[in-house]
């Protein structure tokens, strides 16, 4: 046992191992949001060891104590390398990306949990650990940092945790860290050192706060492929394929996005040329309405002259004692107002006729009461009238007797 191991071990201090130059970001300061992809990738190493027989304080001995300073940069730059090759921003998800060949064919999720951030949450959690036989990861997600606790079983089933944090810290400022402790108590008050809750007191950034005071904590074990060549060949097939299924996608996808501008462009193209022939509609028929109301003004009839109708003759003087037919004569033309004239002559004639015959049959009737009361009188019924009363007939040739309809 070295004195490094020795010392975690029996006194149960905390040791940081750390090295420059391995952090997420690397030399040319590439992987900014890659911590997840780091953090599977120290599971898949560590199990990688565990799968060649490497197990409990071995195990701990190669994370820690490599022969020489350049072999330890080696493992710490085995970890990180997959860093380099994500150079987006974009925040990726465990779910994810373990749902890749490289993840899934090495890495066995064993359960999910959530919680919040603080001291208590963390010692349940890495108490849970120690109930898993063999080693175990657990990938911590605080957003939008994500880092790995690793439990191993050492002599005397003590168990040790290593967390591997990704990102330069104070304490280790140049590089990713690993941080071994051998007591939950002190494992779990670093994780909240790391990862701790955040409060706003804005109210209008809830939904932040609920974020970053929240952790969600995937349990990783070994899945029992061993990662030899032919293994890693069957992992290599998968990925091409899955790689040749997604440019698949991207292609039919650039290819609808292609029609789907094409089409845009027609349907734009065809909105102008509508909106073209409306314009042109509407100023046809602005046009045509105006040369209607110029057509109708130059045709008005003249407005007639006092004491006279539009046609020549007398008006009447007393225009109460008979009825009035009053037609605006400003929206007519001179044909419509000959029709008006011919109409209403029409009218004033059958309006004279039916006088007439009104005035016939009132004076027959008057003509029976008469007889009827001559015989009466001679049988002496009734008393006799100074003289039968004569009704005279109304001249219908009289304007004054009879109604006019005025046509302006």
């Amino acid at each position: 046992m070295t004195g490094l191991v020795r010392d975690i071990m029996v006194k149960g201090s905390e040791k940081i191992v750390s090295f420059a130059g391995t952090s997420q970001y690397g030399v040319q300061g590439l992987g900014a949001s890659a911590c997840g992809l780091a953090a599977l990738n120290f599971a898949r190493v560590v199990f990688a060891k565990a799968q060649e027989g490497v197990q409990g304080e071995e195990l701990l001995q190669t994370i820690l104590t490599k022969e020489t300073a350049e072999a330890r940069i080696f493992f710490f730059r085995e970890i990180v390398a997959i860093c380099a090759a994500w150079s987006d921003n974009l925040h990726l998800e465990v779910d994810d990306m373990v749902r890749i060949p490289l993840f899934d064919k090495a890495l066995k999720h064993r359960g999910t949990k959530y919680g919040r951030p603080d001291l208590a949450q963390f010692h349940r959690l890495l108490q849970d650990l120690k109930a898993i036989r063999g080693p175990v990861v657990l990938v911590i997600t605080r957003p939008p940092e994500i880092i790995a606790c690793l439990k191993i079983t050492a002599t005397n089933n003590n168990d040790v945790f290593v967390i591997f944090d990704s990102h330069p810290r104070p304490e280790y400022p140049k590089g990713a860290g690993f941080i071994v402790n051998a007591s939950i108590d002190t494992a779990a008050a670093r994780l909240v050192k790391l990862l701790p809750v955040i409060d706003f007191p804005d109210r209008d950034l809830q939904w932040q706060a609920q974020l970053l005071a929240n952790y969600s904590g995937h349990v990783f074990v070994p899945s029992g492929l061993v990662l030899n060549a032919a293994s890693m060949m069957r992992i290599v097939m998968e990925s091409s394929l899955a790689l040749l299924s997604t440019r698949a996608q991207v292609a039919e996808l650039t290819f609808q996005h292609s029609n789907l501008i094409s089409e845009n462009k027609c349907l734009e193209e065809e909105s102008e040329q509508m909106e073209e022939r409306h314009r042109r509609e509407r100023e046809h028929l602005l046009r045509s309405a105006s040369r209607t109301n110029a057509s109708i003004s130059s045709s008005r009839a003249p407005e007639p002259v006092a004491g006279r109708s539009s046609f020549g003759r007398p008006l009447a003087s007393d225009s109460s004692s008979r009825p009035m037919y009053n037609h605006p004569s400003s929206s007519r033309t001179m044909t419509s107002s000959n029709e008006d004239f011919d109409v209403a002559a029409r009218l004033q004639s059958d309006f004279v006729q039916a006088e007439e015959q009104t005035y016939k049959k009132v004076l027959e009737q008057q003509c029976r009461y008469a007889e009827e009361r001559a015989r009466l009188e001679l049988a002496g019924s009734v008393a006799p009238v100074p003289g039968p009363s004569t009704t005279a007939r109304p001249s219908v040739s009289n304007s004054s007797s009879r109604p006019t309809h005025h046509h302006p």
